[in-house]
């Protein structure tokens, strides 16, 4: 078995490259083969095999260099979305979502008045009219369902007069752990093979951190009661539906709670790890938050299973609202629609295994508004989905001051997905030397960048609005 061997000019392989292919492509190059009898021997196609010579050429700047880890192709599962108005409450003024025409492969229930307070109000009294209406659609799309358990009803709640995000009570551990128990049974029964996956809960915070008591919350028990509901919930799905996998809970703003939990026991009953990468306006803080959560599933042992963003997405506030501490600044909805394609390549690119956008019609977040109307993102979400839906990403060059370059393949063709961080100006960035490009596309149409993007064959025109480049080989000797 052979291996591509590299050396000090010669950086990793793209993702649609043979890993057992043998070929010392720099050594073959220098012994003066045609890039025909090179190909033959590696087993890569002529136009493959040409984008890779001219990377080669270009040494790689000093910085951060983010990879898959794996070779991966993006499939429909990684674009995941949130749904407030797939079916009206009664008397809301506003315009029912219908099914979008794109390619979302997975929903996540909440804020969709499904939460467990919302479907058992009372001891035993079942409303699922409107989760049986959410999971019904997705799955006459061809959408699996992630289910986000929990948010305790009042009469199970340990704290009934606590208060917390949705009321009171809903941010406690349920006085009985057999009404969880039963809860989740009666979930997992009813929907066996239409949901195919719940999250243990929403944003927790632990009573065993001092900056998490007395906050308000979505979780407000202890490390420990958030474990033995995952031991109960793990138990009961595996007696009601094997084959569905248990999420860990949805932390968000610090590593340090999921490091407590699987610490504590919970890496025992979790098939997969769940933490919502909110970046807001700075997608370096996405970028920190993933090596942190790594560095946490290394400690615990975990470091194989998935990584799903559970949960992500870029506010738009108004001029008379104020601007979350969260945010740096106020944007337009044109810099949020760039901000999420952005975003979400970097997730792709980092080996995320599902990236969940929230939401399709929230008011500050969405796509589209209360009369349903579009936004600039929903747009940039159609054109993200096709340039990497059945991609292979390679790796991103990321450098403080200088354009974020991704590098992928798809249909056998390399392209580079360009824009530059920096809040306003334009950069060039040269085309590797063999490469030509023969199309180019920006995500946000109408906005920066839209009318320059075109024209030169040499350079890639790197904005904040984020662009793909496909090539050709330059050279014709074949």
């Amino acid at each position: 078995m052979k291996t591509l061997m590299a050396s000090h000019d010669w950086r990793p392989p793209l993702g649609g490259i043979p890993r057992d292919c043998i070929c010392d492509l720099p050594a073959l190059l220098g012994n003066r083969l045609r890039v025909g009898e090179i190909s033959k021997m590696c087993g890569l196609s002529f136009l493959l095999l040409a984008a890779l010579m001219a990377l080669a050429a270009a040494p790689l700047a000093h910085g951060t260099t983010l990879t898959p880890g794996a070779p991966r192709i993006v499939d429909a599962g990684f674009f995941g979305i949130h749904f407030h108005r797939l079916q009206l409450l009664p008397g809301e003024g506003a315009t029912q979502t219908p099914w979008p025409p794109l390619n979302f492969g997975m929903v996540r229930l909440w804020d969709s008045r499904t939460r467990w307070a919302d479907l058992e109000p009372a001891p035993g009294v079942w409303k699922f009219s409107r989760l049986d209406y959410y999971v019904n659609e997705a799955n006459a799309h061809g959408a699996k369902v992630l289910y986000t358990l929990g948010s305790t009803p009042g009469w199970a709640s340990a704290r009934p007069d606590e208060e917390c995000s949705y009321g009171r009570g809903c941010a406690a551990e349920p006085r009985s752990l057999e009404s969880w128990r039963e809860y989740v049974r009666v979930i997992s029964r009813r929907y066996r093979g239409k949901v195919c996956c719940y999250e243990l809960w929403n944003e927790p915070k632990f009573s065993d951190l001092a900056r998490d008591r007395n906050a308000k919350s979505f979780f407000t028990g202890s490390v420990a009661d958030m474990v033995e509901m995952a031991r109960i919930a793990r138990q009961v799905l595996s007696e009601e539906d094997p084959g569905a996998i248990l999420l860990a809970p949805g932390f968000v703003n610090g590593a340090d709670r999921l490091d407590m939990f699987l610490a504590a026991g919970g890496r025992e009953y979790v098939q997969a790890i769940a933490y919502h990468f909110y970046a807001w306006d700075d997608e370096n803080r996405m970028l920190r938050d993933i090596a942190e959560v790594r560095a946490a599933m290394r400690k615990n042992g975990v470091a194989h299973m998935p990584l799903w963003n559970t949960e992500t997405g870029v506010e738009v506030h108004a001029a008379d609202k104020p601007v979350p501490k969260e945010t740096h600044k106020r944007i337009s909805r044109e810099e949020a629609a760039a901000m999420m394609v952005r975003q979400m390549v970097l997730s792709a690119f980092a080996g995320i295994d599902r990236h969940f956008y929230y939401s399709w019609d929230h008011g500050r977040t969405g796509m589209v508004d209360h009369a349903g109307q579009h936004y600039p993102a929903r747009d940039a979400m159609l054109l993200a989905q096709r340039w990497l839906l059945g991609a292979r990403p390679d790796r991103c060059n990321i450098q403080a001051g200088n354009p974020t370059i991704c590098w992928g393949e798809k249909d056998a063709k390399p392209f580079a997905i360009v824009w530059n961080p920096v809040a306003s100006g334009m950069r060039e960035v040269p085309v590797p030397k063999g490469l030509r490009i023969v199309s180019s596309q920006v995500a946000v149409p109408r906005w920066l960048g839209s009318n320059s993007i075109a024209g030169n064959a040499n350079s890639m025109l790197a904005t904040p609005n984020p662009a793909i480049y496909f090539f050709e080989s330059a050279t014709h000797e074949f």
